[in-house]
């Protein structure tokens, strides 16, 4: 018997091999999690020439429920039955701890949550104060902080603690923006935060702190390929374009539009981009569920297409990727209160001319 590891990611779950000289085999696959037990698999196989029966992509049957509870275990029951239906044997087998993630790290799953936070970043990820930014780990607790800060002239380190803001099964997510880890490190006014390291067990993750004049447009919130929430902020050429289909009719002995359709696409550039954060960037092409960040909240839902994804190993290659979006909603009327509208010199002419 083959099966999988004690645990797996969804994406790379190995197949479950049987062999049996029984005429047939009923397989039952159960789900549970923290809120009990589903059978999400009932059925009965043949075993082939050489007696071997293959349940194939198991990942695919827990991946609704990993993906809802953050991790689940996976037992099947396996039963085998003579030409006549008669049991002849039974079998209990343990297919693990089953874990959202649509990748392939290229190492076991178990080595790689003890050495990587839920991200396929592999590299340090630039950011600013006011941005939202968060972390999420498998089988983690406390997440330490260390950070270089800038008072005056001389440069020196502080450390905290943070706890985790949300634990869904054993998948634990942490809010690293820079303005929460200042209010950790009980940073003042005068000290600048110019970067800090996130690290729990062997995981590891830097932020480099720039000081940014110009918001992002957009900032989006999107789920990664292992279900955990991430955020980029577009720094690039931000563009609008409005598209309007008009019903046409003569009515009452006067022309109208008695049906005006708007579609409103807007373009975005992730500005550049370190490679390590090109290759993370696509995870937002790839994500089913993108919001806007705005106000300091997720705001409405917005659907991404059109992406011109291109790195090359050119020695002057600067990443940078161009996408448009539009609202997942009918109305594209929609009036932002949140964002504040500001032009590339609107915030550093008179630093730049003074």
């Amino acid at each position: 018997m083959s099966n999988p590891g004690p645990l797996s990611f969804t994406g790379t779950m190995e197949n479950l091999v049987l062999k049996s000289a029984a005429a047939s085999v009923r397989i039952s696959v159960k789900v549970t999690s923290g809120y009990g037990a589903i059978t999400v698999l009932d059925e009965r196989y043949f075993p082939d020439g050489d007696g071997t029966v293959t349940l194939h992509h198991p990942g695919e049957l827990c991946e609704p429920y990993a993906r809802q509870y953050g991790s689940v275990t996976v037992t099947a029951t396996v039963v085998e039955l003579d030409g006549n239906e008669t049991q002849t044997g039974t079998e209990d087998v343990d297919m693990g701890t089953v874990l959202f993630g649509n990748v392939d790290p290229q190492t076991d799953a178990t080595t790689f949550c003890q050495r990587h936070f839920l991200t396929i970043l592999m590299g340090p990820k630039t950011t600013a104060v006011g941005r939202k930014e968060c972390l999420s780990a498998y089988d983690a607790s406390a997440l330490s902080v260390t950070a270089y800060v800038r008072d005056g002239d001389s440069v020196s380190t502080a450390s905290g603690t943070l706890e985790p803001i949300n634990i869904t099964g054993k998948v634990y997510d942490y809010d690293v923006s820079p303005g929460n880890i200042r209010d950790v490190l009980q940073l003042s006014d005068a000290q600048q935060l110019l970067q800090y390291t996130c690290q729990s067990g062997d995981r590891r993750q830097t932020y480099e702190v720039v000081v940014e004049k110009v918001p992002p447009a957009p900032s989006l919130a999107f789920l990664n390929s292992f279900g955990c929430w991430e955020y980029i902020h577009c720094t690039g050429t931000h563009k609008k374009s409005s598209k309007f289909t008009y019903s046409t009719a003569v009515i009452g002995e006067k022309t109208r539009n008695y049906a005006i359709q708007e579609q409103r696409q807007l373009t975005a550039n992730t500005g550049s981009l370190s490679y390590a954060m090109a290759e993370w960037a696509d995870e937002l092409f790839r994500s089913q569920q993108v919001y806007l960040y705005t106000g300091g909240k997720m705001g409405k839902e917005v659907v991404v297409s059109d992406v011109k994804d291109e790195v090359t190993n050119e020695d002057d290659n600067m990443p940078s990727y161009e996408f448009t979006w539009m609202y997942a909603q009918k109305l594209h009327n929609v009036i932002d209160t949140e964002t504040k509208r500001l032009r590339v010199f609107d915030g550093t002419f008179d630093y730049t001319f003074e």
